[in-house]
């Protein structure tokens, strides 16, 4: 993510999934946004369904990780 951002700085990169409320703030460093799936997820898998708790401490996460820009 960071070659393509470095070659097409006027790009806009979403990252298609993969993040975690433990690394989220990585990829935001990079990204302009972030696509969410099984990371909310009760059982870590997209047939899941979304745990509060989980969501919570994702969006805690992309909070603190905008309130550093």
């Amino acid at each position: 993510l960071k070659r393509i951002q470095k070659a097409i700085p006027d790009a806009f990169i979403l990252s298609g999934g993969g993040t975690t409320a433990e690394n989220v703030s990585d990829f935001l460093e990079v990204c302009d946004g972030v696509i969410v799936g099984a990371g909310i997820k009760d059982n870590n898998k997209h047939t899941g369904q979304i745990s509060q708790a989980r969501l919570a401490a994702y969006m805690e996460a992309v909070n603190i990780s905008r309130s550093k820009t």
